[in-house]
């Protein structure tokens, strides 16, 4: 409801549960903030369409018992502007499906965006002003615990999951890829300096410090290169903003030991840091390092504790304060002198930089250390070349929602495969024109408003940190496609929102007002959930094809085009089982009617050749061949058809 709304006093209000009111307070932002993140990262951080729309209809749900429970929802101007933006650019992206190639991709892409708009929604109807620093203890409580589990599989490899992993050496479950752990992980490591600096108890002080080491370590066994370019950015903004910098800048210093003798100790272990190790040396050294990052997190504690005093000291003493951020400006002058040295001045060293981003990845060999100081973009010049050219193609509207995959195969200058631009802010240009970025920067833009408006709150910093750690990498990697991921850097923009709540009385929700939120919660639920059946509905047809059960497949794929009557893939997944069992003509028809609904598809014109003989084989082909023409598919039936 806006601000400008008047209020009628005279219509009914509807009551609000007494028993429930006060559970909206703190229990449940900080049930909101924990649970969200830690189950949506758990499940494959949140990348697949089947775990979209459950957690889009729970969020959903908890808008609505919150717009009915509560007496009033206060959101204050950037509060709107945020979730306003979000909206629009949900909006915007299931409008794409007027002008995309493809009528399913938009729709897929709305439907992560709806995960997004329910969480922010979600959290600005449940939380208080008050509830800041509790939603904070609980992102950080999520990214530490979801962090825990992929370290100890390394350090108790074979115990908690199959080793050798089956998604490679360097740490990535649960996201399933390592550098959206490393930038999970640097957020959390963010939120627990800013506990431990600003904690207000020594015990949360102290823990926070503790979660530091492990946190360092997984990060470190991710050998993401990103991840640790994001959190150097990021720490620059706690500097910025913190009013107590100095404070902050001694609590850095004293706590960084610890943290950076067991990435030292990791790095040092040839069974973790090589690829291929054998089970046995990996678990021995695995049990050494899981031993001594216990007692270097209980010397943490200790430090943390100890540090109280200092810190007290430091606030009434700005020498010592001085002296630290001095000491910091000359380690990190002192390091990065001598790199510029090493490589033979300023500009020398800029243009090195240049050369090996544009370069093919070299081999690093079996040691994992040397990635981290590889400066490859591993194709991302590549793939920022072509998002630039759809831009360029369709500077005014973009060529839809989730398009850059179609545009990639056709314009690739290699045979590698991507779906994704590795920049959001680029991609969404291309995809949805100057429009979707400017929706898309409204709302990832406002919290920023609200951190540098709250600077000189505690933890306020920090929380801005995690939240520009995500913004940052998210220009160098695909980290808008992991629900998990995202969810966690939102509820951050949202907490900071939250917190700059203006103070006011709250408007009360009238009943008219209760019934429009739900008469727009209720269709997208309903849509959410038309989209979870049918989705479920093609991965169950596609399993059951591999395992060559033709006869629930096509159930399936039948059951997944009546929910999902947009969607390619249910005729695509029909046109499959009908040409293994080799009713041609009615693959042949399953086919064009899968292109019909994405005419883009290189494999959907690829299986129609494989259905037809001729000519017409040799259209298809031709077709496809247009669209993937690095395919080695295509020149593989094009050899065999002749």
């Amino acid at each position: 409801m806006s601000r400008s709304d008047p209020i009628d006093g005279a219509r009914p209000v509807l009551p609000a549960p007494a028993a429930l009111v006060p559970a909206l307070g703190v229990g449940a932002p900080v049930a909101l903030a924990f649970v969200a993140p830690t189950v949506a990262s758990a499940a494959n951080g949140g990348y697949f369409p089947t775990q979209w729309g459950w957690s889009a209809i729970v969020l959903l749900l908890v808008v609505g018992t919150a717009v009915v429970v509560r007496t009033s929802v206060p959101l204050g101007r950037l509060e709107w502007t945020m979730l306003g933006g979000l909206v629009a650019f949900t909006g915007w992206v299931a409008l794409s499906t007027v002008w995309s190639v493809s009528s399913s991709q938009p729709v897929l892409e709305a439907e992560r965006d709806l995960v997004y708009v329910g969480a922010v929604a979600a959290l600005l109807c449940v939380a208080s002003r008050g509830s800041f620093e509790w939603v904070a203890g609980a992102l950080l409580a999520a990214t530490y615990s979801v962090a825990m589990y992929p370290l100890a599989t390394r350090l108790f490899p074979g115990q908690l999951a199959a080793y050798p992993p089956s998604i490679g050496d360097q740490l990535a479950a649960p996201f399933g890829y390592w550098n959206a752990l490393g930038v999970f992980v640097a957020m959390g490591m963010l939120l627990a300096v800013g506990f431990a600096a600003h904690g207000r108890s020594a015990a949360l002080r102290a823990a926070s410090a503790a979660a530091l080491v492990p946190l360092a370590c997984t990060l470190y066994l991710t050998f993401s290169r990103g991840a640790w370019l994001a959190l150097a950015a990021a720490a620059v903004v706690v500097f910025a903003l913190d009013p107590d910098r100095l404070r902050v800048g001694v609590v850095v210093l004293a706590l960084a030991l610890a943290p950076a003798l067991g990435v030292v100790l990791i790095s040092r272990s040839h069974a973790l840091t090589r690829q291929g190790a054998e089970l046995g040396a990996a678990a021995r050294d695995g049990h050494r390092v899981a031993a001594a990052l216990v007692v270097l997190a209980l010397v943490q504690a200790a430090v943390s504790l100890a540090l109280h005093g200092v810190a007290r000291r430091i606030a009434l003493d700005r020498r010592v304060g001085i002296a630290a951020a001095t000491l910091l400006v000359v380690l990190g002058g002192v390091g990065g002198g001598l790199a510029i040295a090493r490589a033979g001045g300023p500009t020398k060293l800029v243009g090195n930089a240049y050369d090996a981003f544009v370069s093919p990845e070299r081999p690093t060999g079996q040691d994992l250390n040397q990635r981290l100081v590889n400066l490859s973009g591993s194709g991302r010049a590549d793939y920022w070349r072509v998002a630039w050219r759809e831009f360029t193609d369709n500077p005014v509207l973009g060529s839809g929602a989730g398009s850059y995959e179609r545009y990639w195969l056709r314009d690739r200058p290699n045979a590698f495969f991507a779906r994704d631009a590795h920049n959001l802010y680029l991609e969404v240009l291309a995809e949805l024109g100057p429009v979707g970025l400017v929706l898309l920067c409204l709302a990832l833009g406002t919290p920023l408003v609200a951190a540098v408006r709250l600077r000189r709150r505690p933890l306020v910093s920090a929380v801005a940190a995690a939240y520009v750690a995500f913004l940052l990498h998210a220009a160098i990697d695909w980290d808008w496609e992991m629900t998990g991921l995202t969810i966690t850097a939102l509820l951050c923009g949202g907490a900071l929102l939250v917190a700059s709540r203006p103070e006011r009385a709250a408007r009360t929700l009238t009943v008219p007002v209760r019934a429009a939120v739900l008469a727009l919660i209720v269709p997208l639920v309903a849509f959410a959930f038309v989209l979870q059946v049918g989705n479920a509905a093609i991965v169950s047809a596609a399993r059951a094809a591999d395992r060559g059960d033709s006869a629930r497949a096509t159930a399936q794929a039948r059951r997944a085009k009546a929910w999902n009557p947009w969607s390619y893939q249910p005729w695509e997944l029909l046109g499959e089982v009908q040409l293994a069992r080799g009713d041609l003509g009615a693959a042949r028809q399953s086919f064009r009617t899968a292109i019909a609904k994405d005419t883009a598809s290189w494999n959907l014109w690829l299986e129609l050749a494989k259905a037809s003989k001729g000519s017409a084989r040799r259209q298809a082909l031709a077709r496809a061949a247009v669209l993937a023409p690095r395919s080695p598919e295509i020149a593989e039936l094009r050899r065999a058809s002749r």
